[in-house]
C-alpha cells in the first residue's frame, strides 16, 4: 500500500511535537548540565605531575551522577584524587551567564613519554530532578541525561640529555636526611634508621635510594610510608625509609651519605639531593656469665673478711675527714684569686662541649614526636605551627621552633658547611629550652 505525502506530513507533525516537549521539560528544569575539562599545566616536562580536573556546570537543580567512564591515559601515568560524588558547587560566570560549577573528578597525571598526549573519552550518565508541575502532579521521574567532556591536550617536554647516572626519574624538588634512635649501642642491641625524603613533586613515583650499612649489620626489609598534602601546585610532603639493624661486632662505624638525582622543572635543570653521613660505636657488652660470676663471689665473701674490710675503710675515712678539713680551711682563702685567675677554655675545648647541628635537630625532632606530632620531619612550617596548636604550645614557643628549625637547616644544609658542624653555643641554648618545654607538654598530656 502506498502512502502519501499527507501520511508524511503528519509524521514531521508528531516528531517536532515529540521534539517540543522533550526539550520544554528540559528547559522547565535547567539548562542541559555540561563538562569543562582543566590541568594545571599544558606542557609538563616527562615525569613531571600535574593535576587533571573535571568541572560540571548546571544552572539550577544539581543532577545526580549515576555511572561514568574514566577518560584513556595512553601515555600517561594517573592516580584519582579520590574527590567522590558529593557535589559542592561554587557560582561561576561562563561565556556571560551565572551557573553554579563543581569538580567531580581530579587525577594526578605524568606523562611517561614525551610529545603530544590527548586525554578523551570521559562520560557521565546522571539524572537531573524535574521540577513539579504547577497543577499538582507528584513523583514525576528524572531526566537521564548522558555528557561527555571535550578532549584535551597537552604536550610533554623531553628532559635535557644527557641524564646524571643517578637519575631515576624523580622530578621536583627534594631534601635527604638520614636519622638514627641512637649513635651508641651495644653488639645485638637493635637500632632504627630513617631517611626522611621531603619535597613537592614526584612523590607517589620516585624510587628513594637506600642506606649502605655494614656488612657486619643483620638488617629487616625497608618499610616506606608516604604522607602528602596535595594541591594544585603538586604533592607536597615526605616519604619515610625505616630500617631496623642489629650490629653483630663492635667498633666505630660510618654509614656514608646518600644521594638522589631529580630534574627541577622550575629551574629547568637536574640537581643532587645529599643527605648527612651517620657515625654509629658499637660497644662489646660484658658476658652474662662474667657477671654473674663476679655477683656470686661478692655476695659468698666471709663474714670476717667483710668486718675487716669495714674497719680498714672506717679508718681512711677517719684520716680523709681530717685532711678534708685542713684542704677546706686553705680553699676558703684561696677561692677568690682562684676564680679570677682562672682561664677560660680552649677553643678545642669549647668546640668538644658544642652539640652536632644534627644531633640537636633530631633530638627536636624526636621531642615533638613525644609531645603528640606525628611525622614533625615531613610537615611543612605552616602545618607544624597548626599541629603546635592543636597540642596547646604557647605562641612563643610555637614562633620559636619554626625558627630553630630553619637555623639547623640553614647550618646543616648550607653548601660550604660540614656534615658534623657544631652548632653556635646561643643555638644549643635555645634549642635545649625548647626542648624543656616540649617535655613539659608532653607530661601534661
Amino acid at each position: 500500500m502506498t502512502r502519501g505525502p499527507a501520511y508524511h506530513l503528519n509524521k514531521v507533525v508528531v516528531m517536532l511535537m515529540a521534539a517540543v516537549i522533550c526539550s520544554s521539560a528540559i528547559a522547565a528544569t535547567t539548562q542541559r548540565p555540561f563538562i569543562l575539562p582543566s590541568v594545571t599545566n599544558s606542557r609538563p616536562y616527562v615525569g613531571e605531575e600535574a593535576l587533571l580536573t573535571y568541572t560540571l556546570y548546571f544552572k539550577d537543580l544539581a543532577p545526580k551522577i549515576s555511572n561514568e567512564e574514566n577518560p584513556s591515559f595512553k601515555g600517561l601515568w594517573a592516580k584519582e584524587t579520590g574527590s567522590g560524588h558529593y557535589i559542592k558547587s561554587t557560582p561561576a560566570v561562563i561565556k556571560g551567564e551565572r551557573l553554579r560549577g563543581a569538580v567531580i573528578k581530579q587525577f594526578r597525571i605524568s606523562p611517561l613519554e614525551k610529545g603530544p598526549i590527548r586525554i578523551s573519552g570521559y562520560t557521565m550518565l546522571c539524572l537531573l530532578p524535574r521540577e513539579q508541575e504547577k497543577d499538582g502532579a507528584q513523583n514525576l521521574p528524572d531526566i537521564r541525561l548522558s555528557i561527555s567532556a571535550p578532549d584535551l591536550s597537552i604536550w610533554a617536554r623531553a628532559l635535557p640529555e644527557p641524564a646524571p647516572a643517578g637519575f631515576s626519574g624523580a622530578v621536583g624538588t627534594f631534601r635527604l636526611e638520614l636519622l638514627a634512635d641512637r649513635e651508641r649501642l651495644k653488639v645485638g642491641e637493635p637500632i632504627i634508621l630513617k631517611l626522611l625524603i621531603t619535597g613537592t613533586g614526584s612523590l607517589l613515583t620516585l624510587k628513594p635510594p637506600t642506606p649502605m650499612l655494614p656488612e657486619s649489620f643483620r638488617q629487616s626489609t625497608p618499610e616506606s610510608t608516604t604522607s602528602l598534602q596535595s594541591d594544585r601546585e603538586g604533592n607536597t610532603g615526605a616519604i619515610t625509609l625505616k630500617i631496623t639493624a642489629w650490629p653483630q661486632s663492635s667498633g666505630s662505624y660510618t654509614i656514608p651519605p646518600l644521594t638522589m638525582d631529580f630534574f627541577n622543572p622550575t629551574k629547568g635543570r637536574f640537581e643532587e639531593a645529599r643527605s648527612n653521613a651517620l657515625v654509629i660505636r658499637v660497644i662489646t657488652a660484658p658476658p652474662a656469665r662474667e657477671i654473674e660470676k663476679s655477683n656470686t663471689a661478692a655476695s659468698s665473701a666471709p663474714k670476717e673478711q667483710k668486718n675487716s674490710t669495714a674497719l680498714i675503710f672506717g679508718a681512711i675515712a677517719s684520716l680523709l675527714l681530717v685532711i678534708g678539713a685542713g684542704v677546706l680551711l686553705a680553699g676558703k682563702r684561696l677561692s677568690k684569686e682562684s676564680l679570677d685567675k682562672k682561664e677560660p677554655s680552649s677553643p678545642e675545648q669549647q668546640s668538644q662541649q658544642k652539640e652536632s647541628v644534627g644531633k640537636l635537630k633530631q633530638q627536636l625532632l624526636q621531642e615533638l614526636e613525644q609531645a603528640g606530632i606525628n611525622g614533625p620531619g615531613g610537615l611543612t612550617r605552616k602545618e607544624l605551627d597548626i599541629a603546635l596548636q592543636n597540642i596547646g604550645t604557647p605562641d612563643e614557643a610555637r614562633t620559636e621552633c619554626s625558627s630553630l628549625l630553619d637555623t639547623l637547616d640553614r647550618l646543616l644544609y648550607t653548601p660550604a658547611g660540614k656534615e658534623e658542624t657544631a652548632a653556635p653555643e646561643i643555638v644549643t641554648q635555645k634549642v635545649h629550652g625548647l626542648l624543656v618545654a616540649l617535655k613539659a607538654l608532653s607530661t601534661n598530656r
